[in-house]
């Protein structure tokens, strides 16, 4: 099963903004790891790509990023509001337009996508959704596949800003997760 991944890197880099320790996008989520999962449960990524606006990536964080396989696509802000949202939005509708996919994988919990993986079903692609729970909105999680991003946080970056965490509650899987 071909599937393309789409992440909304400033969803990701906001969830993130009231750590203490600065968080690096290329190196405390373990990508591999989701990449992996997704292969278990028969996605072939032929696809993937990470949309964030430039002063929030480091070009060597760009670097790794690329190394993991990700074509990073530095997106626009205007006055105050970054277009991240709309470039995404544009460039997986002409990617579900034009390549053979049968999923749909966007990496963020932001409802403004609703539109896109509602067609992208119509279209009898599987959509799923990868984000941090409570960031996500309600409405994502219970039309499509939803996968939370937390278990692929590296557990020293979850355990230094969350003191209160120990090892057995850091990472939680229920259900049926990849």
């Amino acid at each position: 099963m071909n599937g393309a991944m789409f992440v909304d890197g400033d969803n990701i880099w906001m969830h993130f903004k009231g750590f203490s320790k600065k968080i690096h996008l290329d190196e405390d989520i373990e990508w591999e790891d989701l990449f992996l999962a997704l292969e278990m449960d028969g996605i072939d990524l032929i696809m993937k790509k990470f949309y964030i606006i430039p002063y929030a990536l480091h070009p060597t964080a760009a670097n790794n990023l690329m190394h993991l396989g990700f074509l990073v696509m530095p997106t626009e802000v205007f006055g105050d509001k970054p277009l991240t949202d709309n470039c995404i939005l544009v460039d997986a509708m002409e990617t579900l337009l034009t390549n053979p996919l049968d999923a749909l994988i966007i990496v963020s919990g932001d409802k403004d996508y609703l539109p896109l993986a509602r067609k992208a079903r119509e279209k009898g692609l599987r959509v799923i959704f990868v984000a941090f729970e409570e960031d996500t909105a309600e409405i994502l999680k219970n039309e499509f596949e939803f996968i939370d991003l937390t278990p692929f946080v590296r557990l020293e970056v979850l355990m230094e800003n969350d003191p209160t965490m120990s090892m057995g509650s850091a990472v939680s899987v229920e259900g049926d997760a990849l």
